[in-house]
């Protein structure tokens, strides 16, 4: 059976691709979990963003965000979206596996899909046209059963293990720039800022980064090894590590 990987863009009415042309050098990455959507807002030059910020942040269904003036996360409630209502669909008629994120680029609305047969993909474009959506194919390859930029990872495997403390620890140092190049606050002004001793609060984030860097190594390790990346590194230590809490 061949296998092939599709990526297509489409320009619809849809309030994320109209705040990309309202600001053509912010990027949008979305993700759908259940009701909710987790919208990345990023500057796509590397510049301050902080108009786009503003902007996104008063979009129709958003609850809450957290970042700065170079890029943003929010969490909105979930808007319906013609194409999506279509691809979302396939699934019981079509051999069809959409891929997260969706993007966002001047205007465009980029996807990306597994399809498991030939007729699978025309059957989907045929779909949109019926609904009057042109879509552009910008790339069909065969797909290989990997790949870097189709890797996904479930947000639980990152994160499920932090406490409260530790994830508003990480939230935090985020949100006053400790993680910006050069760093804009220190942990014990962040500390200061939010009134709590400085080793309970450097305790919490040390945890916290310690346990994320734990989740992402096999997948970093993945990665390395399919991208065909070269370059040496030590193995990994075998020793037990005893869940801190």
């Amino acid at each position: 059976m061949a296998i092939f990987e599709l990526e297509f863009k489409i320009r619809h009415n849809c309030r994320l691709a109209d705040f990309t042309i309202r600001n053509p050098l912010a990027g949008v990455h979305k993700w759908r979990i259940k009701n909710h959507e987790i919208i990345e807002v990023f500057s796509r030059d590397g510049t301050e963003n902080s108009d786009s910020i503003k902007d996104a942040c008063s979009l129709d269904g958003v609850i809450n965000h957290v970042g700065d003036e170079y890029q943003s996360h929010l969490i909105s409630k979930s808007i319906p979206c013609g194409v999506e209502s279509i691809i979302e669909d396939c699934p019981s008629k079509l051999d069809i596996l959409h891929l997260a994120p969706i993007s966002y680029y001047g205007g465009w609305e980029y996807h990306r899909v597994i399809a498991f047969r030939q007729k699978d993909i025309t059957k989907l474009i045929e779909e949109f046209q019926d609904c009057s959506y042109m879509p552009w194919i910008l790339r069909k390859v065969p797909f290989s059963g990997f790949s870097g930029g189709s890797m996904t990872i479930r947000t639980e495997s990152l994160f499920e293990s932090l406490t409260d403390l530790q994830t508003d620890a990480v939230l935090t140092a985020h949100s006053q720039g400790y993680y910006r190049i050069p760093r804009a606050a220190d942990v014990k002004t962040i500390s200061n800022n939010i009134g709590v001793r400085r080793t309970t609060f450097q305790e919490h984030l040390r945890k916290a980064e310690s346990k994320i860097m734990q989740a992402l190594m096999p997948h970093l390790h993945t990665w390395h090894h399919f991208s065909g990346k070269r370059g040496t590194h030590p193995a990994p230590l075998e020793e037990s590590i005893a869940e801190e809490i």
